[in-house]
């Protein structure tokens, strides 16, 4: 799981990178003669435009520092070259708290399967 710390590093780097250019293209983005209807829809354009610039240097980050989920979790695969930081990319892309979700939930894998092993 210390492998792990890198894809959390990294996810809230690209998180606070995207928040830190986020706030200077919002003040250019929105403008205080917006009537409601036209700044819930630039909110919702905004909001979807973060989140895929995001996920977008998650990959980029992936496939530069050929970091992969798969590969970090020492998992066989037989995707395609590159499967693998795509994928490490989105979880990156998501932020810290999809990130700290999944290390959780493997946690939980790994104790479920101490527990069945010490049974037998």
């Amino acid at each position: 799981m210390d492998k792990l710390i890198i894809v959390f590093v990294l996810a809230t780097g690209v998180e606070g990178l995207v928040e830190f250019f986020g706030q200077f293209i919002a003040k250019l983005y929105f403008l205080p003669g917006d009537t409601d209807a036209e700044r819930r829809y630039k909110t919702e354009t905004y909001t979807r435009w973060a989140t895929v610039v995001s996920t977008l240097v998650g990959i980029l980050l992936c496939f530069w520092g050929e970091i992969g989920i798969l590969k970090i979790l020492n998992v066989e695969h037989t995707f395609p070259w590159g499967t693998d930081f795509v994928l490490c990319g989105i979880i990156i892309g998501r932020g810290s708290k999809s990130v700290h979700d999944f290390i959780r939930r493997l946690d939980v894998i790994k104790e479920k399967s101490k527990q069945e092993s010490t049974r037998q």
